[in-house]
């Protein structure tokens, strides 16, 4: 609530933007005509013609300042691309049965990569998963519920709802629903209904 996040590609195709923009202000230049290292960028990213190959041309009329900075920023933007999720810290979830004395939960957890099998817990008993969040904010955990014939589903980890709540998540599945423990109160306050 009051936070945006640019989710999918949206933050590379600003990096590649800005990327652009400051290589603009490079002129390289040979005898016959001067080029902007932005169009060059621009044409790779769009053209999709073998033929243009602008490589060959740039590294022979390049000094080397430029072509160290060229480097530099084409690493940046790579990095930042596919390696960032790396600053993100791990998210541990911890999974409590608080149904009661005597009644056992079947859990099974799912994310669109991973499946984390189905556990039974006795009464407070817990299941617990770590993982790093993903870097464009869309990390996701399911979980099934079931219980004596009652069957619930519930996104048990949302990166958009939960990264700021808690880094170590901790829930207990109670009779109407999970809720998740408080920092603030440290009391498990934070309630939800299940999805389905």
């Amino acid at each position: 609530m009051g936070n945006s996040v640019i989710k999918g590609g949206g933050l590379f195709f600003i990096l590649f933007h800005v990327l652009c923009y400051l290589s603009s202000f490079i002129i390289i230049t040979n005898t016959k005509h001067s080029l902007k290292l932005g169009e060059v960028f621009t044409q790779l990213w769009f053209r999709r013609n073998d033929s243009f190959s602008p490589w060959i041309s740039l590294e022979a009329n390049m000094n080397p300042q430029m072509m160290n900075l060229v480097w530099f920023l084409s690493i940046t933007v790579f990095f930042v691309a596919t390696e960032a999720s790396l600053l993100l810290h791990k998210a541990d979830v911890l999974v409590y049965n608080d149904l009661g004395v005597g009644i056992q939960l079947m859990v099974h957890c799912k994310s669109r990569n991973d499946d984390l099998r189905v556990r039974i817990l006795g009464y407070r008993n817990h299941f617990e998963f770590k993982f790093r969040p993903q870097f464009w904010g869309s990390t996701l955990f399911h979980c099934t519920f079931k219980w004596n014939g009652v069957s619930h589903r519930f996104n048990i980890y949302e990166q958009n709802r939960d990264i700021h709540l808690c880094n170590r998540c901790l829930w207990n599945i109670t009779l109407k629903g999970p809720c998740m423990l408080n920092s603030k109160t440290s009391k498990y306050d934070i309630c939800y209904p299940w999805n389905a």
